[in-house]
């Protein structure tokens, strides 16, 4: 057989680059609403998709013509380069999946990780990638030689770029690479007979190379505004926008958005006498309850239980989770700490490693509570929550029901039990109930919308929590206090997404926050406050001193009813390089330094986040911005290199 042409390989990246840019525009169309903003945002979307889809496919027709008048001798030399380029070009999109991969095959096979063994893998990994594109040529051209082939091919790379755009939507660009670009080569190949002849001569060859140049050009000189890649952003088919974002683009700007802050570190809480003789607390992690469902009422009849324990304790309705995912989130609850300041580095092993904070120093409520000689116990599902992982470290008593999902019931036996049978000494408690999360099956209602069987699955929840919290008051009557905070909310098609951990909108950061117990003042504080402010005021609740790594705030005096001055600190989220912070006013930025996008909104009167202060008002967006970009350059750990991680 001989080997495709350069004329050929050329015409396939052409007609994979149209093939991906027509698909994209067709799934822009039938999946994405209008955009609030109107007609002009969603064509300035189209153009660019366009432009990065066919400005990537320019490249690698570019690089098949730089060799095509290579002596044959010097043919294998040219694919080698050609292998290289394609190597370059999917390395942005791909890098973190094959290094997390190559991590987990070489911990199995006892590597020493990070080691040169995991970096070869890595290599190798990288190497297969990029052969796949110019092993499609020869595969291709094979098949063609059949007598169906290339229906077959054609059919079967239609299927694959349908499947592409259908599944895993939202940040899985990786995925989205891996069956999306082969598949439009595959297609582009197919339709190498309807390219017009005579395209290998001179004047069409010179013509066929400016128009190349200009669109390589242009996709990487042509910078789409930050409203427009938040719409690109939004469809499985922008990889090519995802790589220069990767590669060339940068965090967007606005005047007055790089004004220095200056930010005062919380007052430090020394040792003092506990609020009442050996407290006893029990902290009620609940996965994935938004906040609103007890903030405005709306289910006080369905949440009975909840809703009373709000009313009877002291309520934050603008309690923020510090990331959107359980990890990140009580790793900040029981460090004091935020992501970016806390060092992350793979752990575990098998399918259970990934990102954690488990070799970060610093201390956990647990251990600081344990020292002191309080009895700590934690009630865990899932695995990953073990103190091992650096997530809820300390305890001294870990009961793992279960390393996957448990419901509440299988939860709240053991937890009652012990519940019923502790006597002396001050105790803390920590059980996290997993009956919210996705798919929604553990309520009574098994079919229907998913948010109708996510509040079935709370409904039940709230039920069994009725029952903890009469324990507790008959158990502890004089010194037992309950903490209930959710780790992060979710989405049910707010911001075009679904389920949790994909952004820093209000569906998945806002959460409820409740102090309940003796002393404490039944309230509503409007302030708004993080969930890092816990460690500090449990602290401070069992009379020990707060660590000066914690930089969360001591909430104690405010649960008492003591005077508060007004509050100035600002509240800050993160999640997969993204970074939110709400001021005191309500006003709240969000960048995203992965997809290069800024945004601010007014929360006080724009709580559903849909009016865009970069483009309606610049003044005020750089009032948030400026002081997004000084907080974390005071607070993240970035020393010797390091750098806050992507975390999936």
């Amino acid at each position: 057989m001989t080997a495709p042409t350069t004329g050929e390989v050329a015409r396939t990246w052409a007609g994979a680059g149209l093939v991906l840019a027509a698909s994209n525009a067709f799934a822009i169309v039938v999946v994405l609403p209008l955009p609030e903003s109107g007609a002009w945002l969603r064509l300035q979307h189209h153009f660019f998709d366009a432009l990065h889809v066919t400005g990537l496919a320019a490249t690698g027709a570019l690089t098949a013509a730089a060799f095509s008048h290579a002596p044959t001798r010097l043919r294998p030399l040219g694919w080698a380069l050609y292998t290289a380029i394609t190597c370059g070009l999917l390395w942005p999109l791909l890098d973190q999946t094959m290094t997390r991969r190559a991590i987990v095959i070489g911990t199995t096979l006892g590597f020493e990780v990070p080691g040169p063994a995991v970096s070869v893998l890595h290599a190798v990994f990288l190497l297969l990638i990029g052969l796949s594109i110019p092993a499609s040529h020869w595969i291709t051209k094979a098949l063609f030689r059949l007598r169906f082939g290339r229906p077959f091919v054609a059919g079967a790379a239609i299927i694959a770029i349908v499947i592409g755009h259908a599944v895993l939507r939202d940040e899985y660009e990786d995925i989205h690479t891996a069956i999306l670009w082969p598949a439009a080569m595959l297609l582009g190949a197919c339709l190498l007979p309807l390219w017009p002849e005579g395209l290998e001569q001179a004047k069409p060859r010179a013509v066929a190379l400016v128009i190349a140049v200009g669109l390589a050009a242009a996709a990487v000189l042509v910078s789409p505004p930050t409203e427009v890649r938040r719409e690109l952003f939004r469809t499985q088919g922008s990889i090519a926008s995802f790589a220069l974002a990767q590669t060339i683009w940068r965090v967007p700007t606005i005047p007055g958005a790089d004004h220095h802050v200056d930010f005062i570190d919380p007052l430090p809480v020394p040792e003092a006498q506990p609020l009442v003789k050996d407290p006893v607390v029990l902290i009620v992690g609940i996965d994935a309850m938004r906040g609103d469902l007890l903030s405005e009422g709306r289910y006080d009849t369905e949440l009975r239980n909840l809703s009373r324990l709000r009313d009877s304790g002291a309520y934050f309705p603008r309690a923020l989770a510090p990331g959107s995912q359980t990890s990140i989130t009580y790793t900040s609850v029981f460090s004091g700490r935020y992501f970016s300041q806390l060092h992350w580095a793979y752990h575990g092993s098998g399918k259970e490693r990934r990102l954690y904070a488990a070799a970060d120093s610093s201390p956990r409520l647990a251990e600081l509570l344990g020292q002191s000689g309080v009895r700590t116990v934690s009630f865990l599902s899932p695995g990953f929550l073990r103190g091992n992982f650096g997530i809820a470290r300390g305890f001294e008593e870990e009961n793992l029901v279960s390393k996957d999902h448990a419901p509440a019931r299988k939860l709240m036996r053991p937890l009652l039990k012990e519940l019923r049978a502790y006597r002396s000494g001050g105790a803390l408690f920590f059980a996290h109930f997993m009956d919210p999360h996705r798919p929604y099956n553990l309520g009574p209602l098994k079919e229907g919308a998913p948010e109708q069987r996510y509040l079935s699955e709370l409904l039940a929840l709230d039920r069994q929590l009725g029952t903890l919290i009469y324990v507790m008051r008959r158990t502890f009557p004089s010194r037992g206090y309950i903490v209930v905070l959710a780790d992060h909310g979710e989405a049910f098609g707010e911001h075009g997404t679904t389920f949790h951990s994909k952004t820093l909108y209000q569906e998945l950061i806002h959460v409820p926050l409740i102090f309940y117990g003796p002393g404490i003042v039944a309230k509503r504080h409007d302030q708004w406050v993080s969930l890092i402010d816990i460690a500090p005021t449990l602290l401070a609740l069992y009379g020990r001193a707060v660590p000066a790594s914690m930089i969360g705030e001591n909430l104690l005096p405010a649960l008492l009813g003591q005077p508060q001055p007004p509050r100035a600190r600002p509240i800050a989220a993160e999640g997969r390089q993204r970074r939110a912070l709400v001021l005191q006013n309500g006003l709240k930025a969000i960048e995203d330094r992965r997809h290069k996008t800024i945004e601010a909104y007014d929360l006080a009167h724009d709580p559903e986040e849909r009016v865009d202060l970069v483009i309606h008002d610049p003044k005020r967006a750089a009032e948030v911005l400026s002081a997004l970009r000084s907080f974390f350059a005071k607070y993240a750990s970035e020393r010797n290199g390091y750098q806050p991680p992507y975390k999936r």
